[in-house]
């Protein structure tokens, strides 16, 4: 078994905080997210309305579906997914898929903390 570096659990955890963020809030897996969820609006005590996810259907599209309506649990299951593949397939290729994503999530916290101070 190999030993967890700093390093390394430095680059899963943004690896995981941005695989998680993609398939949680991203555009662009919007067709996923509407396979398992449905939106439905909701007013808070403000009269404001919002969407609010609610998962499809039985089974396990409704399992995936609790998943991705929550951050916390999609994260947990990316880090799973991360550190399994890091296992079974070690090497340039995992290494470079989980620096692609690590680099993105810092490029997405330097944005969010730019975008904040403007």
């Amino acid at each position: 078994m190999e030993t967890l570096t700093l390093l390394k659990l430095v680059l899963l955890g943004l690896a995981s905080f941005r695989l998680s963020h993609l398939f949680v809030f991203d555009e662009i897996m919007n067709p996923i997210r509407k396979y398992f969820l449905n939106y439905e609006e909701e007013e808070n005590v403000l009269g404001l309305t919002f969407p609010v996810p609610k998962p499809k259907g039985r089974g396990i599209r409704n399992f995936i579906g609790r998943i991705l309506r929550c951050y916390w649990c999609t994260g947990v299951w990316m880090t799973l997914f991360l550190i399994v593949i890091d296992a079974a397939w070690p090497g340039p290729v995992t290494y470079g898929l989980m620096l692609l994503l690590a680099v993105s999530a810092i490029q997405s916290l330097i944005e969010h903390w730019v975008q904040t101070r403007i």
